[in-house]
């Protein structure tokens, strides 16, 4: 009788251990699943669209990822892509974008290009940044958020051959912005504003010198080796 029930016994915590066991997995699976959710790094296949780009912008085919400024004036000239990027709260989008020429124009001393996300609304011949519900960064190291400069650290220029990141923290809104080796700038008050949820943020690129040229990654594979944090 006493071993009858010392086995029954033995039955019942290993039952009880198999259930704490199995929840402790579900915990920790779920506690993975979140951290992956956090950190992931949303990748999309996206282009530049020709629907929504200025008539002096040349867009290479096929790919669509490099734009040129064939303009024969100096001038706001805009593109956005095809896809507008995530809307969940969670994980980091961004896009890579690679300056060939035209970030200065040195004669006039103005504004060359400029990297950031806007919304459809905004027209074609005006530049990211300076439209409300816009983000940019521009060559003079300066952020811009509906229309207005975003106080930051020391201005970081960038300039022909520099590649530069952007990109949002879907979780805290805040826009992420690197480049020169994924060097991290401070947009620590450049953020998204919950205001602009009913319209679709995308990549966008203004190009304002002739000549002016950049090429664009969206994923999935990127040259620069520093990921967003």
């Amino acid at each position: 009788m006493v071993n009858a029930k010392f086995e029954e016994q033995k039955v019942s915590n290993a039952n009880k251990f198999a259930v704490l066991e199995g929840h402790q997995k579900q915990q920790n699976i779920a506690a993975l699943i979140e951290a992956q959710k956090r950190n992931a790094i949303i990748r999309q296949q996206n282009r530049w669209d020709s629907a929504a780009c200025h008539e002096d912008l040349a867009l290479i085919e096929p790919e669509r990822l490099i734009v040129q400024h064939n303009g024969q004036k100096w001038g706001y000239r805009s593109v956005l892509a095809e896809l507008p990027i995530p809307t969940g709260n969670f994980g980091f989008f961004y896009y890579e974008v690679k300056i060939f020429g035209g970030a200065l124009s040195v004669k006039e001393n103005k504004y060359g290009i400029f990297i950031g996300l806007a919304t459809k609304q905004m027209p074609l011949d005006d530049r990211v940044g300076a439209y409300e519900g816009t983000y940019v960064y521009d060559h003079y190291g300066f952020f811009w958020g509906h229309a207005h400069a975003i106080d930051g650290q020391q201005p970081l220029k960038f300039g022909d051959g520099d590649v530069i990141v952007c990109g949002v923290n879907l979780a805290t809104r805040q826009i992420i912005c690197t480049m020169k080796n994924g060097e991290r700038l401070d947009t620590a008050n450049l953020l998204v504003d919950s205001a602009d949820d009913d319209d679709d943020l995308f990549p966008c690129v203004s190009l304002a010198r002739p000549g002016a040229k950049i090429e664009a990654k969206f994923g999935p594979n990127f040259s620069n080796s520093t990921l967003p944090d």
